[in-house]
């Protein structure tokens, strides 16, 4: 994953814009990780994976009657998920 400092992604965006079709960019500022710029296409997937996944947990708690797990805890399951996923896509 690319990473750019927020003034160097300011100055130079369309060069931002280009890489993020490529693949994920970190925006850092100030030493610390603010932002991270993605294509609409990869964007649109981790929106359709997380959609599903939350769909199996929905199906899963109502399968099993009740769900002692929050809706918070699922969903950042989901979202670790996903990103164990995009990281080994892009390795």
């Amino acid at each position: 994953m690319k990473e750019v400092s927020s003034t160097d992604a300011k100055t130079h965006f369309g060069a931002l814009l280009d890489m993020a079709q490529r693949e994920p960019v970190t925006i850092h500022k100030k030493g610390r990780a603010v932002a991270v710029m993605l294509s609409m296409q990869d964007f649109a997937a981790h929106e359709a994976m997380k959609l599903m996944l939350l769909q199996q947990a929905i199906d899963a708690g109502l399968a099993s009657g009740i769900s002692d797990r929050s809706f918070d805890e699922i969903m950042a399951e989901a979202e670790a998920e996903a990103a164990t996923e995009d990281a080994a896509n892009t390795a």
